[in-house]
């Protein structure tokens, strides 16, 4: 066995590592081992030259499969304690969305403590330092930053093995911010709902349809389906405004002329938050559903206990409290959504609704159609494809709950993987062939766009001759904790920094890094963990369409971007993650070899790097050979217009 290491920290959040230095002697800082668990928490560490471990060593590609099988075992125990009692309009969602927030909790968690027995295993440590914080409950379903579990799961781990844990108190992290609610005036709001409803019924004979969303480039597709269909009034679903009465109202005005009077197209948005007004009981109904779920869960997962066990420590306790606070409470906001959405359709009778995604209220969505007889069209998304690794097919199975095998009714498949997908898992719904629908399409006007972004980023740059590398960073988030497919934070930033060194021997080419990092990692902490190099910049605003213009081949692991820039005729280099999964079928480069001509390739080893990204540039198409994308793209054959089946929607025909 190594020698002991006699203490050793895990931090993840700048304060925490404030909070170590300031309240630790410079002698046991030096005997310490530390561990950044977080971008945020190496950066704090870098800039203050102190000496400290990232997480690769202890979280490698079999942490991923332990965990993965380990949480799936704990999420079927969770489904199988979940009885959707009748009378609260749906039943899969509430279902779908109680795993779903459970399963990310349990695997943040599940990270932080294979961490630590990794660690223990490899260094032997006496002393663990568990740094707490006054961290407070977040009432959203997500893991807040303002929930901090590290310093509770050393301490836990430390006893589990018999080992001293010394506690040190950070500073309080200021409290989260949040838009404040401006609802004075309920019974002003309650007679808004009425109004809408009632314009919505006078409304109903004129076809119309309704969108989720109009984020993800959905935006683009009304456009272009109302430019075809000017006769079509379309409606969005605003979940989110937070406006006061006398401001909705005056919306609410300028809307329904616009509508009734002006005969505009729209895309109008339908506020849901004012919507929910509509029955007022539904928040009594809320709580009794809430009662009733977390009595079955608690009741199950306490008579679990071996299997809500990982490590040797118990994750029931931080389970139950999380599912207490905001999980279990959050379907209330799901059911009191689902009721204003069916009041919109029953009122409104859209002749089809499209979403781009089936998560929480969009999920409700979907199963409110289906109950209600109107069409209703799931978009897929592109990350999910067919695996033969088990860990891999258990993360696309719970991923694509969300993006394919939901509520909805209608599926439209946008590549021959969807597809297959779709075949492999079985897909209850009807499936229509559609093509790319919400995927970036480029343009002369896109591309000259990118070529004056390039120019002010790149001093040197000449648009035909400097070759831009396009890597997107794709990595699971501290709110969203995924495992296998995606790579971690860590891993992301080390294949990051392989593809800027590979590149650097190649003439003329830049690395733009497309900035997917969002929690505790800022474009500015990136920026400090990868190499100081003005050929390297980071795209971290606007439409991923914006990035995909500039680039002559895309880098990433896992991601729909794949099937977007394969769309496009550009090539895709499939990296990262020490070689553990493959996205697609693609050729692997191995060797300095000859390399067959593809669309997708595949290095596994690092010390491949070097050699395969010049042969890609240099020897290979751009833009990519149509024979070489007939594996990935569907062909014109293969599909129904989409404009023809909107058409069938509003004649009746579907």
């Amino acid at each position: 066995m190594n020698s002991p290491n006699r203490r050793a920290v895990l931090v993840e959040f700048p304060d925490e590592v404030d909070a170590f230095l300031r309240k630790t002697e410079s002698p046991a800082i030096a005997a310490s081992r530390i561990v950044a668990i977080s971008p945020a928490a190496r950066v704090a560490l870098q800039r203050r030259s102190v000496d400290h471990d990232t997480t690769l060593a202890y979280f490698d590609t079999e942490s991923h499969r332990s965990v993965q099988m380990a949480r799936e075992e704990m999420c079927h125990v969770i489904a199988a304690a979940l009885a959707i009692p009748d009378g609260f309009l749906l039943r899969q969602t509430y279902q779908e969305t109680v795993i779903f927030y459970s399963r990310l909790f349990l695997g943040h968690l599940m990270k932080t403590l294979e961490i630590l027995h990794r660690f223990q295993e490899q260094n032997n440590v006496e002393t663990w330092v568990a740094v707490r914080h006054p961290a407070q409950p977040s009432a959203k379903p997500y893991i807040s930053l303002q929930e901090r579990y590290t310093a509770d799961l050393t301490r836990d781990f430390a006893a589990a093995r018999g080992l001293d844990c010394a506690a040190l108190d950070a500073a309080p992290a200021p409290p989260a911010r949040s838009r404040p609610s401006i609802r004075e005036m309920p019974w002003i709001e309650a007679c808004l709902a009425r109004l809408y409803l009632r314009f919505f019924r006078s409304q109903a004979a004129r076809p119309s349809a309704v969108v989720s969303h109009l984020a993800y480039e959905m935006d683009e597709l009304v456009r272009e389906l109302g430019r075809r269909r000017p006769d079509v009034t379309w409606f969005w679903l605003d979940q989110e405004t937070n406006d006061g009465a006398f401001l909705e109202i005056k919306k609410a005005l300028i809307r329904m002329w616009r509508i009734a009077v002006r005969r505009q197209p729209g895309p109008f948005a339908v506020p849901l938050k004012i919507m929910d007004r509509l029955p007022p009981r539904a928040a009594d109904e809320g709580r009794l559903l809430e009662q009733r779920l977390f009595e079955q869960l608690n009741e199950r997962i306490a008579s679990s206990p071996g299997v809500f066990r990982y490590r040797g420590v118990s994750v029931a306790p931080f389970l139950l409290r999380k599912l207490q606070t905001s999980i279990i409470p959050h379907q209330t906001s799901v059911y009191r959504a689902a009721r204003s959405m069916d009041q919109v359709l029953r009122n409104l009778k859209p002749r089809f609704v499209l979403s781009q995604s089936s998560d929480d209220a969009r999920g409700a969505l979907g199963e409110c159609c289906r109950q209600s007889g109107v069409p209703a069209v799931l978009i897929s998304h592109g990350s999910n494809v067919p695996s033969d690794d088990p860990a891999a097919r258990i993360e696309h199975d719970h991923i694509s709950r969300r993006l394919m095998n939901s509520t909805y009714p209608i599926v439209a498949l946008q590549s021959p993987w969807a597809a297959r997908f779709a075949d492999e898992m079985k897909l209850r719904a009807q499936r229509v062939q559609t093509g790319p629908l919400i995927w970036s399409r480029l343009t002369p006007e896109s591309r000259a766009a990118a070529s004056a972004w390039l120019r002010n980023r790149f001093p040197g740059f000449v648009a035909g001759r400097t070759r831009v590398i396009l890597y997107v960073c794709a990595a699971s988030q501290r709110q969203t904790t995924h495992f296998f497919i995606p790579e971690t934070q860590d891993e992301c930033i080390r294949s990051l920094n392989e593809v800027i060194h590979a590149a650097r021997g190649v003439e003329d080419v830049v690395v733009v890094v497309r900035h997917r990092l969002q929690h505790l990692c800022s474009p500015d902490d990136l920026r400090e963990l990868i190499p100081d190099t003005d050929r390297v910049a980071i795209h971290a605003e606007g439409r991923f369409s914006e990035a995909l213009a500039m680039a002559n081949l895309l880098v990433t692991f896992y991601s729909a971007t794949v099937e977007e820039a394969l769309n496009n005729r550009i090539p895709v280099l499939l990296y990262g993650g020490r070689g553990r999964y493959r996205h697609l079928p693609a050729a692997l480069i191995e060797s300095s070899g000859e390399v067959p001509r593809s669309a997708v390739y595949w290095v596994k080893d690092p010390g491949h790097l070097s050699a395969a990204i010049p042969r890609i540039l240099n020897d290979h198409p751009v833009p990519v050979e149509p024979e070489m994308l007939k594996p990935y793209c569907f062909q014109p054959e293969d599909t129904t217009p989409f404009a023809r089946i909107v058409d069938e929607f509003l004649n009746g025909h579907r």
